[in-house]
């Protein structure tokens, strides 16, 4: 599977596995034009994302390709293939120069076991239930966050686990946010809103830029009433590797 941002021009390569990718992100990461709000961020498996602007499109052809990576199709393709539901918003989160005021009793920390959060997602998302198995999960987010490609932010009402936040991959001045959970009982609290300036500060502070895909356009507009702006759209296709 490939997952990319579709703005103007852009293509779809998909590479040939998890250990090329990321030897592709660890490459693009020294290089001068992944300091100017470009960059490439990949997942585990054969999910990769790719995000480049359009003047910068041939250079990372080439060295995609280089890698043993080939062109699938442009954005215009894309599009004729995707039908618009399938399309999602991808939000950028404005800058938080600070931490939210946390309420009494409220606090948020970094857990040191990921179960919890894999438990609070599972309760939250019937969808992630069904499709997620916990040891898979664990290793990939646990590698990822040991290796600070990852954080994860839970939110707990006096001690107990009410919500949860997560940076699902952080290079190059960027981060990918998602996970993001409330229990259905600790909802209309605000406590989301907490959750995603949390995030958004921590980003901020570190320098990087958050963004976040959308599951729908209904879903956007909660996080557009919070600051945050529709940057483009994203969609996932399946394909059979060949190589």
């Amino acid at each position: 599977m490939i997952h990319a941002l579709l703005e103007p021009e852009n293509r779809k390569i998909s590479a040939p596995g998890i250990f090329q990718a990321k030897q592709a992100v660890i490459a693009q990461c020294g290089g001068e034009m992944w300091q100017q709000n470009h960059c490439i961020i990949t997942r585990i498996g054969t999910t990769v994302t790719l995000c480049g602007e359009p003047e910068d499109l041939s250079e990372l052809e080439e060295f995609l390709q280089f890698l043993g990576g080939r062109i699938e199709g442009e954005a215009s393709f894309l599009l004729e293939i995707f039908p618009q539901a399938h399309l999602r918003p991808v939000m950028e989160a404005p800058l938080m120069p600070s931490f939210p005021v946390l309420p009494e009793g409220i606090s948020v920390v970094i857990p040191d076991r990921l179960s919890p959060v894999y438990e609070l997602l599972c309760q939250c998302d019937p969808d992630f239930a069904a499709s997620t198995q916990l040891e898979p999960w664990l290793v990939d987010f646990s590698y990822r966050c040991r290796h600070h490609f990852s954080k994860c932010f839970l939110l707990l009402d006096r001690g107990q686990i009410t919500g949860v936040f997560c940076l699902l991959f952080r290079a190059c001045g960027q981060a990918l946010g998602g996970a993001f959970a409330v229990l259905p009982s600790f909802r209309k609290l605000g406590y989301g809103s907490l959750l995603l300036n949390y995030g958004a500060a921590f980003c901020t502070r570190q320098k990087e830029q958050l963004f976040l895909i959308a599951k729908n356009q209904q879903i956007a507009e909660y996080y557009q009433k919070r600051g945050w702006l529709q940057k483009g759209l994203a969609a996932d296709w399946n394909f059979q590797e060949a190589l």
